[in-house]
């Protein structure tokens, strides 16, 4: 019985992308003849990754069976995540805990792994089982032949990037930059493919020479979205992060009149407009407001929803940064600067249309070239062929 590593970097975003990865390998699986096929997930996030797991999946009672997750694995990445909003601090930890860390993960990979399922009832698995590893934005690497990259880019390319514009960044710590760059490439040179997005953190700069021998360019890395049929009242909806620290970047937000939906809690919001974030793709938001992080571009974006984008806060990862270049550079949101005004205001003076028209001419773009916009079931296809045919 084969079991998938989902193995994902800092945010919810990248862990529940590694899952939806796994769930399109195992439907494709299936139909080649695998019938019993688990997922292992690294338990880094508790409770709320209890309730991301079961929102994912809440039409799918057969895969929740098959989901388990690894606290001891969790363990290992949490020390090297990006975790607390702080740039500089998340360096410093990485550098102390990394070749510590990936000790570890190999030693666990290499052994029966204790583990429990979404209901929290023990289990095992054996290591003989993992043959394939999905990863998202990975900050470590694993002993698994079948081991494939997806990111939304390339650190060690983010962290060249940063050092080519020094003055660029405020507050960047450039040292450790100098420092995390080989360990980046570490990481993401061992993996088997490599699976980048055609619209990416450093899309606006003109050199898209392939960084890795097997790269492969995908459509956005997230599923299509399907539209939700809850009746809902017309309002904005508020993406938080998942990483810590970042919370003044939605106060502000939660101001603005009229009504409110979420993704978690949050004082000011009733527990009834907490709702996850496909609620995005629902015709009854006619805003977006979050971080300019991929995933909420992409599935705005996909779902003709025009999205605001506070700007890159110093303490925030110089990824953030970078995506709003490229975000101003496509028009595919509107970036809303504190200093300059107050939300409503920019709000109020936003048209919705000229956003909606780029989203539609660059998407419609991407189909032709690709024929699809789902680059989750794009890369699924590949990774089974190169799994089932590449031994």
């Amino acid at each position: 019985m084969p079991t998938i590593l989902t193995n994902f970097g800092p945010g919810f975003g990248p862990f529940v992308r590694t899952l939806d990865m796994a769930r399109e390998l195992t439907a494709q699986l299936k139909i080649l003849g695998e019938e019993s096929i688990d997922i292992l997930i690294p338990g880094v996030f508790g409770e709320g990754q209890l309730r991301i797991i079961r929102e994912q999946t809440f039409n799918d009672p057969c895969l929740r069976q098959r989901i388990f997750l690894s606290d001891d694995l969790g363990k290992c990445l949490e020390p090297l995540m990006f975790s607390d909003g702080d740039f500089n601090q998340h360096m410093l930890r990485f550098l102390g805990s990394y070749p510590r860390q990936q000790e570890k993960w190999n030693s666990l990979l290499t052994s029966r792994l204790s583990v429990t399922d979404i209901e929290g009832s023990p289990s095992t698995i054996d290591p003989e089982t993992l043959t394939i590893e999905i990863s998202r934005n990975p900050v470590i690497r694993s002993p698994i032949e079948f081991s494939y990259f997806t990111a939304i880019e390339s650190q060690a390319s983010i962290f060249e990037a940063i050092l080519e514009e020094p003055d660029t960044i405020e507050g960047v710590d450039l040292g450790s930059v100098e420092e995390m760059l080989p360990f980046a490439t570490e990481v993401e040179r061992a993996f088997r493919l490599h699976f980048l997005p055609t619209i990416r953190t450093l899309s606006w700069r003109q050199d898209s020479t392939p960084r890795f021998p097997a790269e492969r360019v995908t459509p956005p890395l997230i599923p299509m979205p399907v539209s939700p049929t809850e009746p809902l009242v017309e309002g904005l909806y508020i993406s938080q992060s998942g990483i810590g620290g970042l919370q003044s970047l939605y106060e502000e937000a939660f101001c603005l009149p009229g009504r409110i939906y979420t993704n978690r809690a949050h004082t000011s919001v009733p527990v009834d407009q907490i709702v996850p974030p496909r609620f995005i793709a629902h015709p009854a938001i006619i805003w977006a407001y979050a971080r300019a992080a991929w995933n909420t571009i992409w599935l705005a974006n996909l779902t003709s929803t025009p999205l605001i984008c506070p700007t890159h806060i110093e303490r925030d990862h110089p990824e953030i940064f970078f995506n709003i270049r490229t975000v101003e550079q496509l028009g595919l949101a509107a970036i809303w600067d504190p200093a300059h005004e107050p939300l409503e205001e920019f709000l109020e003076r936003l048209d919705r249309e000229p956003l909606l028209s780029n989203q539609r001419s660059i998407y419609n773009s991407i189909l032709e070239e690709f024929g699809t916009l789902d680059g989750i079931e794009y890369c699924a296809r590949q990774i089974v062929e190169d799994y089932v045919h590449g031994c």
